[in-house]
């Protein structure tokens, strides 16, 4: 399954990853890539409204969050999760990314 970023800042995001946590990032891409919406926690879990989260768990647990649109997955937007739940103002960009995804 193709993974797509649809906005620069998930792209500059996953452009910013530390290099200690680069080979990680990758492999849980792989991962997304190979089993996509199959691919289930400790990993990916759907948070609601047709978007996932996608965990990468270490010193810095990285957060991806993505949807499945026409066949791909696209990463809707990227950053570090310093607490138990997801920020209002990330949950509120992925709603709005997703948004304009599908009116696309």
């Amino acid at each position: 399954m193709k993974i797509i970023f649809f906005n620069k800042k998930s792209e500059k995001f996953m452009g910013n990853i530390r290099v200690e946590a680069r080979p990680r990032t990758a492999r849980v891409f792989e991962l997304l890539e190979k089993n996509g919406n199959q691919l289930g926690m400790p990993l990916s879990k759907s948070i609601g409204n047709k978007l996932f989260e996608l965990r990468i768990l270490g010193h810095d647990n990285l957060r991806f969050i993505y949807t499945f649109h026409q066949g791909c997955v696209w990463i809707l937007n990227g950053f570090e999760k310093k607490t138990n739940k997801i920020l209002k103002r990330e949950m509120d960009y992925s709603r709005q990314q997703l948004k304009i995804l599908l009116q696309k």
